[in-house]
């Protein structure tokens, strides 16, 4: 559960994506923990950007689709703070059954504090909407079930972090097009019109994560909701404009 140096070993699961890299940086900064931090390539840029950025980190080469792999990084571990996404991991089906499976051997090697990153799960809440399904969402949102229907005082520590899209979406997934009959505009193509969208900061998702972690009084056994602002895109173009 700890290394030699005393400090408690995390494993990290989606440690070099959007949300894995700040959260490794706030873990980071506690000087608590080891930090191993599981990667398909160790040789990746953002993998060997990590190493070198921070002391605390030992990188283990695999994928998370091998019980083996799996294993390996969860031996003797206190923690593990699990992110994955749908597209990475091979479709709907495998999300749920790789989170299911990654849980399942942190039960069996008596992890200390599992964490989990999940979604809103769509499906459930428009049921009375027509049940519209969002699969990336609802995907992490079944594992979580999965997560909550286990005794956290008597099976396996958990806590879930239940979180919104990124703010950082609007530098990538979300950024405007050009305008092709003016080019010096930019529009943004959200269907939104007037509606607010909730919008979560990877920064204040990395907060909660440290807070979960050196708090396990207070957040074992819950599903933290987050977000950081519920604003319009009207609003957003505002920023961006005055910006």
């Amino acid at each position: 559960m700890s290394s030699s140096t005393g400090k408690k070993i995390i494993a990290i699961i989606g440690g070099t994506g959007a949300m894995g890299r700040p959260i490794i940086a706030a873990l980071s900064e506690t000087n608590h923990y080891i930090l191993r931090v599981l990667t398909r390539d160790t040789q990746s840029e953002q993998a060997k950007n990590l190493a070198q950025t921070y002391s605390t980190i030992e990188l283990v080469e695999g994928n998370y689709s091998d019980e083996q792999t799996v294993r390996k990084l969860f031996a003797s571990v206190y923690g593990v703070f699990c992110n994955t996404d749908i597209w990475s991991c091979g479709g709907f089906k495998k999300e749920i059954d790789y989170g299911k499976m990654m849980f399942d051997i942190a039960k069996e090697l008596s992890v200390k504090h599992f964490i989990y990153s999940s979604l809103d799960h769509t499906q459930k809440l428009m049921a009375n909407h027509g049940g519209y399904q969002c699969w990336h969402y609802d995907s992490k949102a079944l594992v979580a079930e999965y997560i909550e229907s286990h005794d956290p005082q008597g099976q396996i520590p958990w806590t879930i972090i239940t979180t919104a899209p990124y703010f950082e979406n609007f530098q990538s997934y979300f950024v405007p097009t050009k305008d092709l009959n003016e080019p010096d505009q930019l529009i943004f193509t959200l269907p939104m019109a007037d509606k607010a969208i909730l919008l979560v900061a990877l920064d204040d998702i990395a907060w909660f994560v440290k807070y979960s972690f050196e708090n396990p009084d207070k957040s074992i056994g819950k599903n933290f909701y987050i977000a950081s602002d519920n604003i319009t895109i009207n609003e957003v173009v505002q920023v961006f404009t005055e910006g």
